[in-house]
């Protein structure tokens, strides 16, 4: 039925947001050593994923933990963060 596919495709994501975060420990440089995006890429997909599944904490989590706001913001990185802005607050639940 509907509500196991949507809880099937949720399920998915967590694991895909598991994938990129394992791929991470070994993929990224360490923060100090981060220049540009693409430095982040799997961190940003995680989250991503972490939205897919619905699981907005950790998402949020996990971009505090390593400082996306901050760095996404010094290399110029705009159209990344309005994105991951939407996806933890998606426009429709704005408030003016």
């Amino acid at each position: 039925d509907e509500a196991a596919n949507r809880a099937a495709v949720r399920a998915a994501h967590a694991k895909g947001a598991a994938y990129y975060l394992n791929f991470a420990a070994t993929a990224t440089p360490a923060r100090e050593k981060r220049r540009h995006i693409a430095d982040v890429e799997p961190f940003i997909e995680a989250i991503w994923h972490f939205c897919q599944a619905q699981q907005w904490q950790e998402a949020y989590q996990l971009m505090e933990r390593e400082r996306l706001f901050r760095d996404l913001k010094n290399w110029g990185g705009y159209a990344v963060l309005l994105e991951l802005y939407k996806l933890l607050l998606p426009p429709e639940k704005w408030r003016e």
